[in-house]
């Protein structure tokens, strides 16, 4: 089988899993070991435990649709057990929620999955306080979504109590909830002294948000350009080896295959080409180069007489500035890719603002 790369977005942050499979340590550095043991141990016997360890790691993986699936499977087990685990139900339930609210952005199915959760793991004795503030942050961070900002910050207030220790993990949910509160300062402590935990898609995020919240222009630059660098830092930091249980699945893991996926289509079936281009983006949102490639692959097809793809050409040329409004080399990608179109006056303009 071929071997891939994969970038891990951790936004599901410290994955807690039983005995029965590898610890968090193992899950948080070598998720090519935790993919194979988990899928030999769900081969060898389908538990409720096991398609849960596995829902868990692919979530990791970005791969939403699977994870769905062993969640789905996990839930059938568990809700035809006279007698099941609350524990493991809960987390069940949460990842459920996890998974409608970070890909499906179901609002009614993921709180209906997050209060059974809730109530769950709060009539556990000795609950894992972690666990319950992660699950209180997610609740919070839905509620702000939906314009409920009091309840959101009753919740925030819920899983801070909760999590008052100095480990990286903490510090690193607690980051979390300063960045939804807008206690940026506070979130940028807490970041950079995650140690090992520290997340750099979260961190990118957190210095973005302070630099657009300060009127001092000078430092706002100083604080954009940091969060370039940390969203530059991620790729290099979190690339491993995976093996995919098909060679031939439908959606590959790596970036650039996805993007030369959705080039072949883009030549012979245009309605499949964006499921590949949003596949790549989802592997990584944060890095520009990736929007500029898209554009470039529809820039080519434009530049066959399709006029029709110019839209999706600004559209992809506008996201990779946004996600990168400090960095030359993008700037000149993109003005590269007007000229292509013969926007030449925008590509000209671009170039202007980035000396």
């Amino acid at each position: 089988m071929k071997k891939i790369l994969i970038i891990i977005l951790c936004f599901v942050i410290g994955i807690k899993v039983s005995a029965q499979g590898t610890n968090e340590d193992i899950l948080k550095s070598e998720y090519k070991k935790a993919y194979l043991e988990y899928n030999q141990k769900l081969s060898e016997e389908k538990t409720a435990q096991n398609y849960y360890n596995m829902c868990s790691v692919v979530f990791q993986l970005n791969d939403f649709k699977s994870a769905k699936k062993y969640c789905n499977q996990a839930l059938n087990i568990i809700e035809k057990e006279k007698h099941p685990d609350k524990e493991l139900s809960s987390d069940i339930y949460a990842m459920m929620g996890y998974i409608n609210s970070d890909y499906y952005n179901n609002t009614d199915v993921t709180l209906d999955y997050y209060n059974i959760a809730k109530s769950l793991k709060e009539s556990i004795d000795n609950t894992d306080k972690y666990e319950l503030a992660k699950l209180y942050t997610a609740m919070g961070i839905l509620y702000k979504r939906t314009n409920n900002e009091e309840i959101s910050k009753d919740y925030f207030q819920k899983a801070l109590n909760l999590i008052d220790t100095e480990e990286g993990k903490y510090k690193l949910l607690r980051a979390k909830i300063y960045k939804e509160t807008g206690d940026y300062e506070k979130a940028i402590i807490e970041i950079e002294n995650a140690g090992d935990y520290k997340n750099y898609i979260l961190s990118g995020e957190i210095y973005k948000k302070y630099a657009q919240s300060i009127k001092d222009e000078k430092k706002a630059k100083e604080y954009f350009i940091m969060s370039e660098k940390e969203y530059e830092k991620y790729p290099k930091e979190m690339q491993i080896e995976y093996k995919p249980e098909q060679d031939n699945a439908q959606y590959p893991y790596d970036t650039m295959e996805n993007i030369q996926k959705g080039s072949e289509y883009l030549k012979t079936d245009e309605r499949k080409a964006p499921e590949y281009f949003e596949r790549a983006i989802l592997i990584n949102p944060n890095n520009a180069k990736i929007y500029t490639y898209i554009a470039m692959v529809y820039a080519k097809e434009y530049s066959k007489e399709k006029n029709y793809l110019k839209s999706e050409v600004v559209k992809y040329i506008n996201k990779a500035i946004e996600t990168a409004p400090y960095s030359y080399e993008i700037k000149k990608d993109c003005a590269d890719i007007y000229r292509i179109l013969k926007l030449n006056k925008e590509a000209d303009k671009l170039l202007k603002t980035s000396k």
